[in-house]
């Protein structure tokens, strides 16, 4: 009997034994493997979490309870500057993460973004949730005559007797602009300027700019976007000197983008390069404005502008340099002086060099620019004003558009659709396109969500340890001075699980690292 009882107590023994390195093994492949591919972890305010970690904003931590009745622990992290940091650690790397936040926004934050560190360090940003208040109340239901439709994030309301049956049938056959409200979304007007006709011939800008420009410019139907710009590397810096034409149409949907690579000298050697010509044409696009975004530094000058169209502008800076600083650039090009009009309110003006100070005269008004690298200024500007620059080599940077010629000039916003938040009463209009991401409610908080994906998605190993880096970011939180409260963040990661089909594969490339 005795001797039984010591044989079972053995087998027992034995049986842990053998098990202590199965479960091992099993926990270890759990580990490095999550078999069943899924990976949940959170972290809710104020416990701490094994996953979670370096939870900070620029901000000592604050937790403050939503209640101050006695064993209340329902408590939320005091957010008052943006953005909020977290790393999470995982046993791996996965292709997918969700994120789930849990949050009390009484002071109506209008807009929660997840940002996923990538590769480089830059943070790639998903936009969570919204909050406006009239979308909301129709949400609700406050307002009886509204419905609405979706598609993916964008919501069209309506409460006009005539209704859409779907959003792309309302984008392509778009109601009088004037009945249309946008939120977070812009509208593509194909948009016909009253009287503007084609020029017969091309037009030429003579004035020699230099570095990064922003243009505006308008096409009517069946006229091509035609522009070509004669450039020159003049190497006063070090560094690679590109040239990026990206274009967009006015919903800000880029159409086509250009890159003339540098010339091959890249150091500050002074040498100047040949003149380079770089081109656009684009034809069997719709009528409207085209914004040309001429990114570059201040090594390239533009010295020529070829056109077919006469309705251009430049926004929100000039930088002049026909001046006799640039005469081994500009040969025999003579040094005129500039007209330029603006519709600015205030206006900056600075040089880089002495051969630019000079008196410059702004609607009968004289501004000595005596000293170089600094801001000259003029505020309180009204309509259309003009400028008088008698020597150039100056960087003129304003709050509006500035143009050569009064023929140039055009309403780049005529007849664009009005913005919900300029409005007082909404009923006065029949509809509301918005790119929207209602936040959900989850018991006494709201709740919003994120999924981020491979290449957005990225991992750092340290001492063995593999996380990724995120980021809450509340933009307007810090200046506004409103409070948000977040009571828990929810991270669920996903790859493929593993499977008998795909055991033997997935088991091989991981011996193989």
């Amino acid at each position: 009997m005795i001797n039984i009882k010591r044989s079972k107590i053995q087998l027992v023994i034995k049986i842990i034994i053998w098990l202590i390195p199965i479960i091992i093994l099993i926990w270890v492949a759990n580990k490095q493997f999550v078999p069943g591919g899924k990976l949940e972890v959170t972290y809710n305010v104020p416990e701490e979490s094994k996953f979670i970690k370096n939870f900070a904003s620029k901000e000592p931590n604050q937790y403050i309870g939503t209640k101050n009745e006695l064993g209340n622990n329902d408590y939320t992290h005091l957010i008052t500057v943006s953005p909020v940091y977290f790393d999470v650690y995982v046993p791996r790397a996965f292709p997918k993460a969700t994120i789930t936040l849990r949050y009390d926004n009484k002071d109506e934050q209008p807009l929660i973004q997840l940002g996923s560190k990538v590769s480089n360090d830059a943070y790639y940003y998903e936009d969570m949730a919204m909050y406006n208040k009239e979308i909301e109340k129709i949400l609700n239901n406050e307002y009886e005559a509204w419905t609405w439709i979706t598609k993916d994030d964008l919501i069209l309301f309506q409460k006009s007797d005539k209704l859409y049956e779907s959003i792309d049938y309302f984008l392509d056959n778009l109601p009088d602009p004037d009945k249309i409200l946008q939120y977070n979304y812009k509208l593509a007007n194909n948009i016909e300027l009253p009287g503007y006709f084609p020029a017969s011939q091309k037009s030429v800008i003579r004035k020699s700019i230099r570095g990064q420009h922003e243009l505006f410019t308008y096409i009517t139907r069946d006229e091509p976007l035609n522009f070509t710009f004669i450039t020159q590397d003049i190497n006063r810096n070090n560094g690679v000197d590109e040239i990026e034409i990206t274009i967009f149409d006015n919903s800000d949907k880029l159409i086509d983008e250009i890159i003339l690579p540098d010339d091959g000298e890249i150091m500050a050697s002074g040498k100047v390069m040949p003149e380079r010509n770089v081109g656009i044409f684009l034809n069997d696009i719709p009528a409207g404005v085209y914004r040309i975004n001429l990114d570059t530094t201040d090594d390239v000058f533009i010295k020529e502008i070829q056109t077919q169209q006469h309705l251009i502008m430049f926004k929100d800076n000039i930088y002049l340099t026909d001046n006799e600083e640039y005469k081994d650039i500009l040969g025999d090009k003579t040094h005129q002086s500039t007209q330029l009009f603006t519709n600015a309110k205030e206006v900056d003006f600075k040089t880089a060099h002495d051969d630019g100070w000079q008196t410059i005269i702004i609607n009968g008004f004289p501004i000595q620019i005596n000293e170089s690298h600094k801001y000259f200024n003029i505020n309180g500007l009204d309509g259309i004003s003009e400028i008088s620059i008698p020597k150039n080599d100056l960087l003129v940077e304003g709050d509006g558009f500035f143009f050569f010629s009064s023929e140039n000039s055009f309403d780049p916003y005529y007849n664009l659709t009005t913005s919900l938040i300029e409005v007082e009463d909404i009923n006065e209009y029949n509809y509301i396109i918005a790119r929207y991401i209602p936040a959900k409610k989850s018991g006494n908080y709201s709740k919003a969500q994120a999924v981020v994906e491979v290449p957005n998605l990225s991992y750092k190993t340290v001492n063995d340890s593999t996380y990724s880096s995120f980021i809450i970011s509340l933009p307007g939180l810090s200046e506004s001075g409103k409070l948000f409260h977040i009571k828990q963040i929810n991270i669920l990661f996903e790859k493929e699980p593993i499977t008998i089909n795909n055991f033997f594969s997935k088991a091989k490339n991981f011996i193989s690292k």
